[in-house]
């Protein structure tokens, strides 16, 4: 008879693979290393697993197959971002987030979840989303006063279309991200284990995948804040973390009026937040250049 507890043990593990191997490829973005050889581990290692896995949850297998490959897609993006840059130039961020968008979309929907992903939809609420809104404006506030970096190279302040560009750009970035993480890996990591605990994995997740940033933050934190740099650093990391919390809390909540659910989460909540949140950064640095 099999042990419960391994199976647990063996479906949390998926979570801890994933972040091995995002650990792991931003070593090899950091060391300059050939990315080939970080595929070959992956694949190895992933059918390895999954096939040691498969002999007790096909859905296990299934979702480390998923999560670990699409970890190398996504983090393809700076390579795919130099090669459109070459082709368009600075419009290239266009394509970058298309890119994003398509491969988030393909393993949602390798996963079965893109029926279901947007969530309670249809219990949309305004003033819940109005909500969001301040809630994105002090998320915005909190991340320009830690001197998040941004790519205003990409958008000439001073242009006439700074304001159209940068409203898409936010937007995309806002339903690009929020599928991945919130449509993607939280609905695949609630299928392994309770909500409250795939909220922590996919906040820690994002955690790491901004770790990619963090030769870029070590650069603006020491000009901007000196020998104080290292808890701007923490504080960067600690705030990134409570704003995908945030953004999974808004998408999977429910709340009740007198044993009746009359509020749902759904998955325009949390775009709302992430595209506020950008937006009020990127107008900040404007008002500011």
């Amino acid at each position: 008879m099999l042990n419960i507890k391994t199976i647990d043990l063996e479906k949390k593990s998926v979570f801890f693979i994933n972040s091995l191997f995002v650990v792991l490829i931003t070593i090899f973005f950091f060391l300059d290393i050939n990315l080939s050889y970080f595929f070959y581990i992956l694949i190895g290692t992933t059918f390895i697993l999954s096939y040691l896995f498969f002999k007790r949850s096909k859905n296990v297998s299934k979702y480390l197959i998923l999560t670990n490959i699409f970890i190398f897609f996504y983090f393809l993006y700076p390579k795919v971002a130099e090669f459109l840059y070459l082709m368009f130039g600075t419009e290239s961020y266009l394509f970058v987030l298309f890119y994003n968008i398509l491969v988030a979309y393909i393993f949602l929907a390798f996963s079965g979840f893109h029926k279901t992903f947007l969530n309670n939809i249809r219990k949309f609420n305004i003033k819940i989303a109005g909500l969001v809104v301040i809630i994105g404006i002090l998320f915005g506030i909190l991340f320009y006063f830690i001197k998040e970096p941004i790519p205003l190279g990409l958008f000439n302040p001073l242009a006439p279309d700074f304001y159209s560009k940068v409203i898409f750009f936010t937007l995309m970035l806002g339903i690009s991200e929020q599928i991945i993480f919130s449509g993607f890996l939280f609905n695949i990591y609630s299928k392994l284990t309770h909500k409250k605990e795939a909220m922590f994995q996919v906040a820690i997740l994002f955690f790491l995948f901004h770790i990619l940033r963090f030769e870029q933050l070590i650069n603006t934190y020491i000009e901007n804040f000196g020998s104080w740099f290292i808890f701007a650093i923490i504080g960067y990391y600690v705030l990134i973390v409570l704003f995908m919390l945030t953004c999974l809390y808004l998408y999977s909540f429910t709340a009740s009026k007198k044993h009746k659910l009359v509020w749902h989460g759904n998955f325009v909540y949390p775009v709302i937040l992430h595209f506020v949140t950008d937006l009020v950064l990127f107008l900040i640095y404007k008002i500011t250049f």
